[in-house]
């Protein structure tokens, strides 16, 4: 046992004079730990993406839209673009013209249009078009995802709404439309595809 012991002794002395070692041991795996948790955000109160550029286009007179409007600005991972602005003229509201030479210019690779009929067109749903450049495409589900949390968590008004609203119109199919026009990443035209959900 005296033998095992002494053994042991002397390779930690061995050990504690070669500073390689030590480094190897001790530092780097510690500063590694350091570096992959300010990647990942790991001691962050509100870990995620942020300062995401969304244009968003407001047509609609209803208050709910305006609240909509409000939440994306709140939402820490949008930042949010309302206003179009060309030099030697003064910032106006973006229009759904602007979009797709903005757009095409990179100056944002989502928007959202808030339709005239978001709410009491036909049908029972919200109505919404929203428009993408995936050129990363896990971004864009990850903008998907992001402004559907946003919708049941900050407006669930607006459902309750259109329900009441498609109630209001038996005769009409009930459902939302939205309209997704994405831009291919090698052409320059864009593409749209509308889809009917229940």
């Amino acid at each position: 046992m005296n033998f095992i012991l002494a053994l042991v002794r002397k390779d930690f002395a061995l050990f504690r004079r070669d500073r390689t070692a030590l480094a190897l041991t001790f530092v780097i795996p510690f500063g590694l730990i350091y570096l992959f948790g300010q990647i990942f955000g790991v001691n962050q109160k509100d870990p995620g993406p942020k300062g995401i550029r969304l244009a968003v286009v407001n047509e609609c007179a209803d208050p709910g839209a305006g609240q909509l409007v409000a939440a994306l600005q709140q939402e820490h991972a949008f930042h949010v673009v309302t206003t179009f602005s060309h030099a030697g003229s003064p910032d106006r509201p973006l229009t759904e013209a602007d979009l797709r030479p903005l757009m095409r210019a990179d100056e944002f690779r989502f928007a959202v249009v808030l339709p005239s009929d978001m709410i009491g067109g036909s049908g029972a749903g919200l109505r919404l078009k929203i428009l993408t450049n995936p050129r990363n495409e896990i971004e864009a589900q990850m903008v998907n995802g992001l402004l559907q949390r946003t919708l049941f968590t900050a407006v669930p008004q607006l459902f309750g709404q259109a329900l009441q609203t498609g109630r209001a119109r038996p005769s009409e199919p009930s459902g939302s439309t939205v309209s997704i026009a994405a831009w291919p990443t090698r052409s320059p035209t864009p593409t749209e595809a509308t889809g009917t959900g229940s």
